[in-house]
């Protein structure tokens, strides 16, 4: 046999290996994927990042971003191993809405509503939570205008997050006024002391890679074999916890928000953030720190300057001593039930009339 002929011999043997080596891998990650799959073994690589938003942990319903850290997967429905049950379905914007035209159709009032997981609807149908109880409102009396209310809320979201998301993103609806529900996640303890601001994700297109692989079992799985070898320690000293937004930087969020709507001529309400009365449901004389904290950040948002497109909605005040509004709260003294969102509503709707953001007529009341 010639020189030649060996050295191609040679070749061919070389790539069949390398073929078969690739054709085997290929098969086991099939079989290991299916196996994963069928006996619901996979795993939710733990999130380091963030101690108390679990976002991260779940690759198959969110995005890693950049600037963002996560956003929802955009066209799915999310129905089983969330962490909370119900059936959530994103639209193709990666928002919890029907889908709706990027551009403004001639004639539509926009309002656009940002927040967290009590504004997306944490075990609440679509329909029932306040953004879209709201537009019922709106529409009720038709007049020359047909108004949207697109609910723009991502859980796990502080105020930092939904700056950036409204620069990058919201501002691209066109909205005419935007509400702003933040500030129960800018209190939640930042994992490892780094706070928001200073959180440094990978380059994008690392992220994108992991985007892609965390839609399969395998990868979640191996994640989580990794990084269940990883502890955040948590401390009991409540002195001693840095919140991922401090209280002046949340404030300097919310101004920002004002500012960038500002540019374009938009209105801004913020609203404050209900929580579970302590004497309705513990009894007087309870004292409880969540409670102090919380109304540190309400404080914030009460304490805002006035301007001419800045608004205030005091809906924790609304909210308080009422039973009715709550499901569970000795599990979940955060997110109102169906109820909570259509007080929200209603008070929504009678601010923009009395503050003549929007002509109709005032106390109307959802049946």
């Amino acid at each position: 046999m010639s020189k030649d002929s060996q050295s191609q011999t040679k070749k061919f043997k070389f790539w069949q290996n390398i073929l078969f080596g690739l054709l085997s891998i290929s098969i086991f990650f099939l079989i290991t994927e299916a196996v994963l799959r069928i006996s619901g073994a996979g795993s939710n690589p733990k999130n380091l990042h963030f101690l108390l938003n679990p976002e991260l942990s779940y690759p198959q319903f969110y995005l890693k971003d950049k600037n963002l850290f996560w956003k929802f997967r955009p066209n799915q429905t999310i129905q089983s191993n969330f962490f909370v049950e119900g059936v959530y379905q994103i639209n193709s914007y990666g928002l919890r809405d029907l889908e709706f035209s990027k551009e403004k159709p001639g004639g539509t009032f926009r309002v656009i509503c940002l927040g967290n997981s009590c504004t997306f609807g944490w075990r609440v149908k679509s329909e029932e939570t306040y953004p879209k109880q709201l537009e019922k409102l709106l529409n009720t009396d038709l007049d020359y205008k047909k108004y949207e209310v697109i609910n723009a809320a991502v859980t796990g979201y502080s105020s930092f997050q939904g700056k950036r998301f409204l620069r990058e993103q919201v501002l691209k609806y066109k909205p005419d006024i935007i509400t702003i529900c933040y500030g129960w996640n800018d209190l939640l303890p930042a994992a490892f002391g780094i706070e928001d601001k200073n959180q440094k994700m990978a380059p994008q297109i690392f992220l994108d890679i992991q985007n892609l692989l965390g839609q399969t079992e395998v990868y979640r799985f191996i994640c989580g074999l990794i990084l269940s070898r990883f502890q955040v320690k948590k401390t009991g000293n409540s002195a001693e916890m840095i919140p991922r937004v401090s209280p002046g930087d949340y404030a300097n969020n919310l101004l920002e928000i004002t500012l960038i709507a500002s540019k374009e001529n938009i209105p801004v309400i913020f609203l404050t953030t209900p929580i579970a009365s302590l004497e309705s449901f513990w009894g007087t004389g309870k004292v409880s720190k969540t409670h102090q904290w919380h109304q540190v950040y309400n404080n914030v948002i009460l304490n805002l300057p006035s301007s001419n497109n800045l608004y205030i909605l005091d809906i924790a005040s609304v909210f308080e001593n009422r039973k009715d509004v709550y499901d569970d709260v000795q599990n979940d003294f955060i997110h109102y039930n169906p109820s909570g969102h259509k007080l929200i509503a209603e008070n929504l709707y009678n601010f923009l009339v009395e503050n003549k953001l929007i002509f109709k007529q005032p106390a109307l009341t959802l049946r």
